[in-house]
């Protein structure tokens, strides 16, 4: 495909890059670099005393597993995975502890909720509120649910086990580690831009839409939403076409499970460190199904009360 449509595929890797370069890499590189920089001088530990009373008595994980929650909600994906594979590796939670994590730490920012969704391709800051509210219930509502089963963190790795590294010294590998990691993002956005481009020329989406369309569902939308599950911002662009009430559902679905692309770069980091991925599956399908619940609850909700 790439012989047949060189041009197309040359095009789609352009439009990939500027993504990475103009959305991605502003939004991720300073959260990234800063969440490596706190690991690399045991600043962990100092943080945990403020964290421990909230991390334990709410979720019953460690306040290095709770750094990991706060990193993943604040700075998007795949921050969350990065920074749960950098704990993992530097012996500040355990295997048990980075597996039951994996369940709810990785989402979506604000950042990308509210300003690229709900402002730039919705044009609408309350069906944004309304996204950033439904998307967060969901891992919050796992993290709850998952509380009983949490295991019991280690004592060793809530210890100072690695000795601190001076400003100057950790500011180096910091910013390597991140670096590395960005361009590995960057390559995945440049992949699957080009593979979405390259399925909507074929035959390929249509005969997998099919099914959907047999159920009674418009082909176009069900053609513009199985491209959406590959890449998760163009995506979201296609389904903030769709008319009410499907268009706010769906879109709270994508942006928890955020497509293979995220997929992709989030388990990149966890393998690194070899840790399985197979409760990160679980975690995504299951947060897609409540975002998407919780958001025809919410907006349900929001209609009612604007119109009494």
């Amino acid at each position: 495909m790439l012989i047949i449509f060189p041009s197309n595929a040359v095009k789609a890797a352009k439009q990939g890059l500027k993504l990475w370069y103009n959305a991605a890499l502003p939004s991720l590189f300073p959260f990234a670099a800063g969440t490596s920089l706190l690991i690399y001088l045991n600043l962990i530990n100092t943080l945990s005393r403020f964290l421990a009373p909230v991390s334990e008595k709410l979720f019953g994980i460690s306040p290095q597993g709770f750094f990991a929650f706060l990193s993943g909600i604040t700075s998007g994906y795949p921050i969350g995975a990065s920074t749960i594979a950098g704990l993992y590796e530097a012996n500040r939670i355990s295997k048990d502890e980075a597996l039951h994590l994996i369940l709810f730490c990785n989402n979506s920012g604000p950042l990308f909720i509210l300003g690229t969704v709900g402002s730039v391709m919705l044009k609408n800051q309350k069906s944004g509120l309304i996204l950033l509210m439904s998307h967060y219930l969901a891992p919050v509502t796992i993290a709850l649910a998952l509380k009983p089963f949490a295991p019991k963190f280690r004592a060793s790795c809530n210890e100072k086990t690695n000795s601190s590294l001076s400003f100057g010294k950790a500011l180096s590998p910091a910013i390597e580690k991140t670096s590395l990691s960005m361009i590995n993002v960057g390559g995945f956005i440049v992949f699957f831009s080009v593979i979405t481009e390259l399925v909507s020329l074929t035959g390929i989406l249509k005969s997998v839409s099919s099914p959907l369309s047999h159920l009674g569902i418009d082909p176009l939308l069900s053609e513009s939403f199985i491209l959406a599950l590959v890449e998760m911002t163009k995506g979201c662009a296609l389904i903030s076409q769709w008319s009410e009430p499907l268009r706010l559902p769906f879109l709270s679905l994508l942006i928890s499970f955020g497509g293979l692309c995220v997929a992709a770069q989030s388990i990149s980091f966890l393998s690194s460190v070899g840790l399985p991925v197979g409760n990160y599956i679980k975690g995504k399908l299951i947060s897609a199904v409540l975002s998407f619940a919780y958001c025809i609850i919410i907006a349900a909700a929001v209609k009612t009360f604007i119109n009494s």
